[in-house]
């Protein structure tokens, strides 16, 4: 990155805050899959994940009502961060959009565990400290930047 890149103005968003809920269900969808996907080879299964964020919102219901809840939470989280991305990113060509993403999908695997982790059920907590929680994020990071970079203004285009 030269001194000249560092310095420029703000070109404008990427992508305007609306188009952020589409990038946040795609990048959602595509974080949960990954994540069962890591869950059955590496951890306790597919249902903890589901199971563990449903019970923040239902409690004392049964392991089915759970997952759907679980699901409802991922994706409304999924929506809400994919929003302030949106509302966050700058212009840039594809390749810088792809770090900036990866680098947001790590932020919020750190703010996920280190700070949110009093908020959420133990055992979605453990599953995020993994190495597959944090690849998992990642991710979820890069698949926002493939969006924006398929769906955003590059940074050679005029408002």
């Amino acid at each position: 990155m030269t001194s000249q890149a560092a310095s420029r103005p703000f070109m404008g968003l990427k992508l305007q805050p609306r188009q952020g809920v589409a990038a946040g269900l795609v990048a959602g969808a595509g974080m949960l899959l990954a994540w069962l996907g890591a869950m059955s080879l590496w951890g306790p299964g597919p249902r903890a994940l589901l199971t563990g964020m449903g019970q923040v919102l239902l409690p004392t219901a049964d392991s089915a009502s759970q997952m759907v809840a679980g699901a409802f939470i991922h994706f409304l989280l999924a929506i809400g961060v994919g929003v302030l991305y949106a509302a966050s990113l700058d212009r840039l060509n594809a390749r810088d959009t792809l770090v900036v993403s990866i680098f947001y999908g790590f932020t919020l695997w750190v703010v996920s565990v280190l700070i949110l982790r009093h908020w959420v059920h133990l055992s979605v907590l453990e599953l995020s400290r993994s190495w597959w929680g944090l690849l998992v994020f990642l991710i979820f990071g890069a698949l926002l930047g493939v969006y924006a970079n398929l769906f955003g203004l590059s940074a050679e285009e005029e408002s």
